[in-house]
């Protein structure tokens, strides 16, 4: 466990030096316990079909 709790913007941050700018990235928050493979590649291809960040 952390000694210090931080959110998941402090992970992304974190995070950060280690991707490239041509990665795809999907950030889901911590308690995002009950969402399907199925969701996450709906978003996916509605991120890509629009090209835009969600």
């Amino acid at each position: 466990m952390q000694s210090e709790q931080s959110l998941e913007g402090h992970a992304v941050m974190q995070a950060i030096d280690f991707l490239s700018d041509d990665e795809e990235i999907i950030f889901l928050c911590g308690d995002t316990r009950l969402i399907s493979y199925e969701s996450v590649l709906t978003n996916k291809s509605f991120h890509l079909t629009h090209n835009q960040m969600m």
